[in-house]
């Protein structure tokens, strides 16, 4: 350094052009380090299914500390934009989604009977043992599967927003942030009402031992012993949680579905994107390419 300092003075450097030299030097160093910073944030909050410098190991056990509904709470990246409070929030309106979901199906069905029926029905045994699948339970597994996932997926790209992140396609809208979390507390407080809702209406339904009327089920009089039908509904919950959800995720996070299902492409299909990207910056002169999709 000292040899650097008296051959650019012997050049003719002056004190203060050398020191504005390395205050611009220490500003793109800050500069770049931003911008890896808000990139690795875009994609977190985006849950991208690969980080740049991450093996398949790696993004695996990424994707599940930052996403997973349970453990993301508390192994999450400090970078994840989205925080324990906003995880809490959307995990409660999952809960009580799911509640909505089942308890509404399972109330229409048994009060419109006729609604009912068997889609198709297998012996498992010699006795009068047998698989019966009803339109109850494909309701349940499809549709109302299908629609809580998605619910999911929207209040959470709602509260992060990562389209209007800076250096994002819409980064010039950062005040949608904002607007976000307070649409995502509305939203989740609608879901939690409507829960709510339902489960009183099956807590009176199972009270009455299902006699009871469509317009009865209102009533706030109830018995603990109304509400045992939750024990089976919890137990779900931690099958789904730490057992069907790892399962699940990994298959889509492999990219194992994408020739089905091209939108499900899993960590290929970003490597891909991302690799795109990096062609676009280098013809544009922003950065050199590497075509290395683990840099």
């Amino acid at each position: 350094m000292l040899e650097e300092y008296k051959a650019k003075q012997q050049v003719g450097h002056t004190a203060a052009e050398m020191l504005e030299e390395y205050k611009a030097k220490q500003q793109v160093g800050h500069t770049t380090r931003d911008e890896k910073k808000l990139e690795l944030q875009r994609l977190l909050a985006s849950r991208s299914a690969h980080l740049p410098g991450y093996s398949w190991c790696a993004d695996w056990v990424q994707w599940m500390r930052n996403n997973h509904p349970v453990f993301g709470m508390c192994c999450k990246y400090k970078e994840n934009p989205v925080g324990i409070g906003q995880r809490v929030m959307i995990l409660i309106s999952s809960i009580f989604f799911g509640l909505a979901a089942t308890n509404l199906v399972y109330l229409f069905y048994h009060i419109v009977e006729e609604a009912n029926g068997v889609v198709f029905e297998i012996q498992t045994g010699d006795g009068d043992g047998k698989f019966v699948l009803t339109y109850e339970q494909v309701a349940v597994w499809t549709f109302g599967s299908i629609l809580h996932s998605l619910t999911d997926l929207g209040i959470w790209h709602l509260t992060a927003c990562a389209c209007c992140m800076p250096g994002a396609c819409c980064g010039c809208c950062g005040w949608l942030r904002t607007l976000g979390r307070f649409a995502t507390i509305a939203v989740c407080g609608s879901i939690v009402a409507l829960g709510t809702t339902a489960l009183i209406m099956r807590a009176n339904f199972e009270a009455s031992d299902g006699q009871a009327e469509f317009n009865e089920l209102t009533g706030l009089e109830l018995e603990i012993r109304s509400f045992s039908f939750l024990t089976a509904y919890f137990v779900e919950l931690v099958l789904v949680w730490f057992c069907y959800y790892p399962i699940m995720a990994t298959i889509f996070f492999s990219g194992a579905v994408r020739p089905i299902l091209p939108c499900i492409g899993g960590r290929p299909k970003e490597i891909d994107r991302q690799r795109e990207e990096k062609r676009k910056k280098m013809k544009n002169g922003e950065e050199d390419f590497d075509d290395n999709p683990y840099v």
